[in-house]
């Protein structure tokens, strides 16, 4: 049986290790649309939890959630500052937007503090996992154990000049804390529980407010070392990030040979032009990989670039 999996295994071997792996530092547009050189900004805050809202039945949900409204507010406010940008948090109640959203209502406070467009920090949802419990405590190995706590929130703008929405945006952010095996200890679990809630609300206001800037972010991304001349010569170039002595070797033959070979060029062309900021040449190549070419691993990566770039795109 072994001998009949051998050439498998063998191939599996083979194709992993055609390509590589490097991580690249790219400049990442802004998530959220938002006017060019704004100053003001509005924060509504939706996160309150309903006891009476439909699937909020827990206490403990509730109160959490509580506690992460007031973080995540300091965190989206510590965002623009930092940024210095003047922010203004605004009371829904108050203002009777309990339910949806009113352009007269956004439009009079717009006007009264000279506000560019609003932030909406919607809902926050929470999971809490952990591995090694049971075994912690059949083994006695440890008395306390790692769990993660896994926040995400939904964010809205509103863009007051042209009445334009930009709903259900996500952030997400993700905390471990330690917890005690011991029965006894359940005040501490739940005083740490809290304070990891308290982190991640935080952290979930800031990268909200943090998609309306733009970003400098290294990011792991795959090449091809081996499968024609030209790409045997680009992987030392690619590894020394080399990109203009990559580029000047790919542009040579990637239009040239077999769709398979020029695939795999257009792929490395793809990274390459990623890696320079040229991100609209970076989809056009991974584009043609992708689909003149019937690249799979350029489909995924179109992904990649075309969600860098902001670009919604149906799932196949």
């Amino acid at each position: 049986m072994i001998f009949r999996l051998l050439p498998i295994l063998l191939l599996a071997v083979f194709c992993t290790s055609c390509t590589a792996y490097i991580k690249v530092v790219i400049d990442e547009d802004p998530k959220a649309t938002s006017n060019e050189g704004f100053q003001r900004v509005g924060v509504f805050n939706r996160t309150r939890q309903d006891p009476n809202r439909p699937g909020v039945s827990n206490k403990t949900i509730i109160e959490n959630n509580n506690v992460a409204v007031q973080t995540s507010i300091d965190g989206a406010f510590n965002s623009m500052l930092r940024n210095n940008i003047w922010v203004q948090e605004y009371d829904m109640d108050s203002i009777g937007m309990i339910v949806g959203f009113d352009w007269d209502i956004l439009d009079s406070l717009g006007r009264a503090d000279s506000l560019d467009f609003f932030i909406e920090l919607g809902s926050i949802e929470f999971k809490t996992g952990g591995t090694g419990s049971l075994v912690a405590l059949i083994t006695g190995q440890s008395s306390q154990v790692r769990q993660k706590l896994n926040g995400l929130m939904y964010v809205s703008f509103y863009d007051l000049d042209l009445h334009f929405v930009q709903e259900l945006l996500t952030v997400k952010h993700d905390e471990e804390f330690p917890i005690s095996l011991n029965p006894l200890e359940a005040k501490n679990n739940a005083r740490s529980k809290r304070a990891a809630v308290e982190r991640v609300g935080y952290q979930l206001g800031f990268k909200a407010s943090e998609l309306v800037f733009p970003h400098v972010v290294t990011v792991n991304r795959q090449y091809y070392k081996y499968g024609s001349k030209s790409i045997n010569e680009v992987r030392r170039f690619i590894a020394n990030r080399q990109w203009a002595e990559a580029s000047a070797v790919l542009v040579l033959t990637m239009d040239d040979g077999k769709p398979s070979k020029r695939g795999k060029e257009l792929f490395n062309m793809a990274m390459v032009q990623e890696a320079q900021g040229n991100l609209d040449q970076a989809i056009e190549l991974a584009e043609r990989s992708a689909y003149n070419c019937k690249n799979t691993n350029a489909k995924i990566y179109l992904r990649k670039l075309q969600e860098s770039a902001g670009i919604r795109v149906d799932e196949e």
